[in-house]
């Protein structure tokens, strides 16, 4: 079978003012997926950036309109620019305070500058045995890097932080993929 015969596509514009897709790849229980993804349908999901300067934080607030949800689990992935870095021993410091897991998809640098760095790859979750909760919130202090000096009189550059997705799963229901 191809992904293309296991998959349909939703739409919703109520979630936020740009457009949001709902990928829905469910195998032979279709109602389990469409339940699920009514679920979905008038959830809220948040970004925010806090503080100032080179020292920023990245709070992520995903609620669900289910009051609880037993079977399924949930994965944010936030591709991260080459302008910005997570310090992973200031996270692995904040592990006992949080309820919710990171992994990396490359080791990162701190030292070196944005020209030298690459963009990287996070996988957030909850940390629970239980069953997801209707509110996941998360935040992830982010460090923007040094970049060269500017010759043309620029003294700031812009970073673009792109907003997470979102991907759900279940026993029955395989992939559920939420682009924000």
């Amino acid at each position: 079978h191809s992904l293309k015969n296991k998959c349909t596509l939703f739409k919703f514009k109520k979630l936020l003012p740009d457009q949001c897709n709902l990928l829905i790849c469910a195998d032979e229980i279709q109602n389990h997926c469409d339940l699920l993804r009514q679920w979905l349908a008038p959830s809220s999901v948040r970004v925010e950036l806090n503080k100032k300067g080179f020292h920023r934080e990245v709070t992520t607030t995903v609620e669900f309109r289910s009051k609880e949800l037993s079977s399924v689990k949930v994965l944010l992935i936030h591709r991260w620019p080459r302008d910005v870095y997570v310090d992973p021993y200031q996270l692995a410091s904040l592990s006992d305070q949080n309820d919710w897991k990171m992994l990396l998809d490359s080791a990162i640098d701190l030292e070196v500058p944005a020209h030298k760095a690459s963009g990287f790859v996070t996988y957030v979750y909850p940390f629970s045995t239980g069953p997801t909760s209707k509110l996941f919130k998360v935040t992830i202090p982010i460090h923007g890097r040094y970049h060269k000096p500017s010759f043309d009189g620029k003294m700031f550059k812009s970073v673009d932080i792109e907003v997470p997705e979102l991907l759900l799963r279940s026993e029955k229901c395989k992939w559920i993929h939420f682009i924000l």
